[in-house]
């Protein structure tokens, strides 16, 4: 039977820069599913994504958890063997890209997760590979992202708990180049209350495994996709 693969885009506060992603997103051929998940937005991001995409399965959570408990409330409702992970504040995405990424990991059944790593951002994200270790656009099959997300994870813990679970485990995992990258906060909420955003995230992400960030920053996924 033929493998089918499930793209979940959770966003919040994204009004303005999710129908960019959409309109790439639904011309991919090889999705059997889109899943949007409104993680307690305040602004009309809900009713645009319901009055101009009508063939995306469209939740809502009303209460703003983080992007964690947004995935986690995706993935109940996809049906797909593998799930494309996609932030809903990119730039650059291409619906070439995806196609090729997901046509090849499911072609290739050795491979366990491929991460989009974002080509065209800043020297600072690349330095700490930010770019690729922690990129939200990634694919991998749905019953490892399901183990995952039976963990105790919080807010933005999502990325470096499935780096964790596919060392531990020892999955292959690889990356692929993109020309996505993502809006930085400072462009979304200002200066100041981007920077402290950046900085919460970040300090929530590095609260889950201190030790292995380093180590995931170091050393992990350091393979080119072989396709």
């Amino acid at each position: 039977m033929k493998k089918t693969c499930s793209c979940i885009i959770p966003f919040y506060n994204e009004e303005k820069r999710i129908g960019a992603v959409l309109r790439q997103v639904v011309q991919v051929k090889n999705i059997s599913e889109i899943i949007a998940v409104d993680g307690g937005s305040t602004d009309r991001g809900y009713d645009f994504v319901r009055e101009n995409f009508p063939q995306i399965k469209l939740l809502k959570i009303e209460k703003c958890l983080g992007k964690t408990e947004t995935v986690r409330e995706g993935v109940k409702h996809a049906s797909g063997d593998y799930v494309l992970l996609l932030d809903a504040d990119l730039v650059g995405l291409k619906k070439q890209e995806l196609e090729h990424v997901i046509t090849n990991v499911i072609g290739h059944p050795e491979i366990d997760l491929v991460i989009l790593k974002r080509t065209n951002t800043p020297f600072s994200s690349r330095i700490v590979r930010s770019d690729l270790v922690f990129s939200g656009e990634r694919i991998m099959r749905k019953i490892d992202l399901d183990k995952i997300l039976s963990l105790r994870l919080t807010k933005y813990q999502l990325e470096i708990a499935t780096n964790k679970y596919m060392t531990k485990n020892k999955k292959r995992v690889y990356w692929f180049a993109s020309s996505n990258e993502n809006t930085p906060k400072v462009n979304k909420t200002g200066l100041i209350s981007g920077l402290l955003g950046e900085l919460k995230m970040k300090i929530n992400v590095i609260s889950y495994d201190p030790i292995g960030y380093w180590w995931q920053i170091l050393f992990f996924c350091r393979k080119r996709v072989p396709f």
